[in-house]
């Protein structure tokens, strides 16, 4: 059960007690939304998640015994702790000094070089303000305003006439390495593709 907790946890950059307080009626299969009824600012919130994610949460809506997503053994409410867990698979990674909040640290790191706006990662990682992410997370993102700011000026190029702009030397490299990385660590080695297709 820890490894979607974690692909999740990464996917959607949401605190461990919302995750881990997911009912299957709170996915939203046909518009890829998720639900969640109780967050830290105390009142319910609708996002949408990304494919994968969507994916992982196909199989374990597919897969329910119950209502909950991540069902304790009893099947009667949703799993409380996993720092058993959590703490097992980090010995066994060979990882220290991360607690599962990182993971939601990770998620809007890579959301802010990734180019997403602050406002739009606030209301995805459910923050109270847009300016919380820039006060933590602004660091992070002086190579991506300037990549933004080629390809604007790249934009602007052709409508204006003038030579085109190189863009090569300021591409953003994609977050799934990190993401791979970490699946394959909680999982013994497997891909995200190989956990999926399990």
């Amino acid at each position: 059960m820890l490894l979607p907790i974690v692909l999740l946890a990464l996917y959607v950059g949401r605190r461990q007690g919302e995750i881990l307080g997911l009912r299957r009626q709170d996915f939203d299969r046909e518009n890829g939304y998720l639900y969640f009824r109780k967050t830290k600012k105390g009142e319910p919130d609708h996002v949408p998640v990304p494919p994968a994610a969507q994916r992982v949460l196909e199989k374990l809506c597919a897969e329910g015994r119950c209502d909950w997503v991540f069902p304790n053994d009893s099947l009667t409410g949703p799993v409380k702790r996993i720092s058993t867990a959590f703490d097992c698979a980090k010995r066994r990674a060979g990882i220290t000094n991360f607690r599962f909040h990182d993971l939601r640290h990770t998620a809007v790191s890579y959301m802010v070089m990734a180019g997403v706006g602050y406002f739009t990662i606030a209301q995805l990682a459910g923050h109270t303000t847009p300016t919380m992410i820039e006060q933590r997370y602004g660091h992070l993102s002086p190579k991506h305003r300037q990549a933004s700011a080629v390809l604007f000026g790249s934009y602007m190029d052709r409508l204006t006439g003038e030579s085109p702009t190189e863009i090569t030397d300021v591409r953003m490299q994609p977050a799934t390495p990190i993401v791979v990385q970490v699946a394959g660590l909680l999982s013994g080695g497997l891909s995200l593709h190989q956990v999926e297709a399990a």
